[in-house]
């Protein structure tokens, strides 16, 4: 969950959070909860590419910290590769003319759809390894401190990001 927060916290268009938890009382393991968008019926490409970015968050930081992945990211997988089908073959704003791909199609327009979607994915897959890394000492900071309180709020997290820009200049 620190991936993805971490992530969310360098996402220009990534919702703010509200809360992040390992507790597990949801029937997850952990969660991320993210505040509204103010306009939720008008979201853009950066918003969604965000998204994608951030549900990589988690992925990334575990293959960061403990070089290796757990099974814990594939819904976060399905999630970020069903937004970017959207992205392509509904919305026309990733790769391809903009225009609703649907139903029977030429092979080729099919796997130049498959390519658009791909390039999406590895596109915010390695924006979400760039920020981990790049974020590292507060990735584990506040991996720490959800092992230790197992839910921090947006107070306890805007602390720790202060405390951040005060130790990183």
């Amino acid at each position: 969950e620190a991936g993805h927060a971490i992530c969310a916290l360098h996402c220009e268009h990534a919702p703010p959070i509200e809360r992040v938890s390992i507790r597990g009382d949801l029937g997850a393991l952990g969660y991320v909860r993210y505040a509204q968008h103010v306009h939720r019926y008008v979201v853009t490409r950066q918003q969604l590419r965000d998204t994608i970015c951030v549900l990589f968050g988690g992925r990334e930081a575990e293959a960061l910290l403990l070089d290796d992945l757990s099974a814990g990211a594939a819904q976060d997988i399905e999630r970020a590769a069903a937004i970017a089908r959207a992205l392509v073959e509904e919305l026309g704003m990733a790769g391809l003319q903009p225009r609703r791909y649907d139903g029977e199609m030429a092979d080729g327009t099919r796997a130049a759809i498959d390519t658009a979607i791909s390039e999406v994915l590895a596109e915010e897959q390695a924006r979400a390894r760039a920020l981990v890394e790049a974020h590292r000492p507060s990735l584990v900071a506040l991996r720490d401190r959800l092992l230790a309180d197992k839910v921090l709020d947006a107070t306890s997290l805007a602390a720790m990001r202060a405390g951040e820009v005060a130790t990183d200049g």
